[in-house]
């Protein structure tokens, strides 16, 4: 890519390329979960050499948090010095202001007919972070906290999953969501209990 462009530097923002200059290149590398958590299904034993080798090698690397910086040191052996830590970015004319609480709760109502006051977490079609577990522990809370429901935008839970929720008697209290837009990502925040 180096030699077709011309370029002085290179930004790799997706993990990793095939680069001949790896000291002319910044790799932004968006999440080192993949070093601490084997997931067989994201090809981890592949990718992990070729992302490795592309961090230790490059003039800088960048990542999303503390905790990538901090899993790219300990289990990839990447100079802390090289890695910089820029917070991914949110659209703040969407998220970052106050809503009238009963246009939030009217929203709710009419777009996923949801009036009870409920709990919200969102997570990814593989179950990321502890997904199944807050399903578990919810389960365990429901019979103690008979108002609140779940929300889980989570479009494809696992069959074990949804096989718990359909057998326990207080799993009609967990909604799972998918195609949800930011729009309506900002309405379930504002109206979420926690």
């Amino acid at each position: 890519v180096e030699v077709l462009t011309g370029a002085d530097l290179l930004h790799v923002p997706h993990n990793h390329a095939p680069v001949f200059a790896p000291h002319n290149t910044v790799v932004t590398i968006h999440d080192a979960m993949f070093l601490s958590y084997y997931e067989e299904h994201l090809h981890n034993a592949s990718n992990t050499d070729a992302v490795l080798w592309l961090a230790r090698n490059c003039n800088t690397v960048i990542t999303c948090s503390q905790s990538s910086k901090n899993d790219l040191v300990a289990y990839g052996g990447v100079d802390p010095e090289n890695i910089h830590v820029i917070h991914w970015g949110f659209d703040s004319s969407l998220f970052y202001h106050e809503q009238d609480h009963r246009a939030v709760l009217d929203f709710l109502l009419q777009q996923f007919d949801l009036a009870a006051p409920y709990f919200f977490s969102v997570s990814c079609d593989i179950g990321r972070k502890s997904s199944p577990e807050v399903v578990e522990q919810f389960l365990r809370l429901a019979d103690e906290e008979p108002q609140h429901q779940l929300v889980m935008v989570w479009s494809h839970p696992p069959e074990t999953v949804l096989a718990k929720v359909a057998s326990h008697p207080q799993g009609h209290r967990i909604r799972f969501l998918c195609n949800v837009t930011d729009e309506d990502l900002r309405y379930l925040y504002n109206g979420a209990a926690a």
